[in-house]
């Protein structure tokens, strides 16, 4: 026979609702975002940026949020990294 029992298909759907309810109730904190430039945050003390990541990143930036034109027509130039003294 293939039949299950009441208590066995009970057990087995509180199992699968339990699952359910425990991946869909955890929610990620909401923080805010920054309205400004001097509401964003800095680095976290002691947090050294090596010139390479640094340029990286601007690099990164820059190609996200730079006219989509530039980069086809190929007038996009990558930005000159400068030390700060």
């Amino acid at each position: 026979m293939n039949t299950m029992n009441t208590k066995h298909k009970l057990n087995i759907f509180t199992a699968a609702l339990a699952c359910v309810l425990a991946c869909t109730t955890a929610q990620a904190q909401q923080v805010p975002l920054p309205k400004t430039a001097a509401e964003v945050p800095g680095p976290a003390a002691g947090t050294a940026l090596t010139p390479a990541y640094a340029e990286m990143m601007g690099r990164m930036a820059s190609r996200a949020y730079w006219a989509e034109q530039a980069i086809l027509d190929g007038s996009w130039m990558p930005p000159q990294a400068v030390k700060v003294k």
